[in-house]
């Protein structure tokens, strides 16, 4: 049993019902190593095992860092749409950056950039003395 998409305080709360089924007692220190390796990497990377003294502070250690593995992927999600989205050409899935559209869109812009582009590509004749 590994924990998979499900939330670690299910998770947890699953897997001390199957710790109550065993004919046999476990110590609380082995209940705690047993569940601490099937949590998600994720989790086992940021929580870490020397700090967990019992099952309830996995519980609430394990939901801190769900919480904020969501909230990061939320973030993330909303700023990639506000950075692509001003750019974005309809229909095509490109992105359209603002100086070359600028360029392309109007003729007395682009103009005057075109020109002063070309004026500092030329070589002067004090170049070659």
């Amino acid at each position: 049993m590994e924990q998979g998409s499900v939330r670690a305080d299910i998770f947890i709360t699953r897997v001390r019902a199957l710790f109550a089924k065993l004919p046999y007692e476990l110590s609380e220190i082995t209940k705690i190593d047993i569940v601490y390796g099937l949590l998600d990497r994720r989790i086992r990377k940021r929580v870490l095992r020397e700090l967990i003294h019992s099952l309830d502070v996995l519980v609430n250690k394990s939901r801190l860092v769900e919480e904020s593995l969501a909230e990061a992927v939320t973030t993330k999600a909303g700023a990639a749409d506000r950075v692509s989205a001003p750019g974005r050409l309809p229909g095509t899935g490109r992105v359209e950056w603002p100086a070359r559209a600028a360029t392309a869109s109007s003729p007395g812009a682009g103009g005057r950039a075109a020109s002063v582009a070309s004026r500092s590509c030329q070589k002067s004749p004090e170049m070659y003395k």
